[in-house]
């Protein structure tokens, strides 16, 4: 998922770093393989919804998420949601400002 969304080997290596027992050797083996630089070069995707609920890492069963196929969809979609709010709060308020300087 990470890989899917930006970011590098290096960024998922150092959300590992804190932990006691951290093999920094291991780790970066782990997630070079898992972004396909290495072993059989294979970029793995984000499991499917179907996947994550038979292995009981669903948040509410799916609930929040209707028609969503995978959680990447799922963070696409909502990151266009905040994004267009966040074009519309800016646009309230320039209308705001702009009634308040006549």
């Amino acid at each position: 998922f990470l890989f899917n969304i930006g970011y590098t080997v290096e960024s998922v290596i150092s959300m590992y770093a804190q932990r006691s027992d951290f093999d920094e050797r291991l780790a970066r083996y782990q997630a070079e393989h898992i972004a396909g630089m290495k072993g059989s070069r294979t970029k793995y995707t984000t499991p499917s919804c179907t996947t994550m609920r038979t292995h009981g890492l669903c948040i509410e069963d799916g609930r929040l998420c209707p028609g969503i196929k995978n959680p990447l969809q799922y963070y696409k979609r909502a990151a266009r949601k905040t994004a267009r709010s966040s074009s519309e709060v800016k646009q309230t308020s320039s209308t705001e400002e702009e009634s308040k300087s006549e």
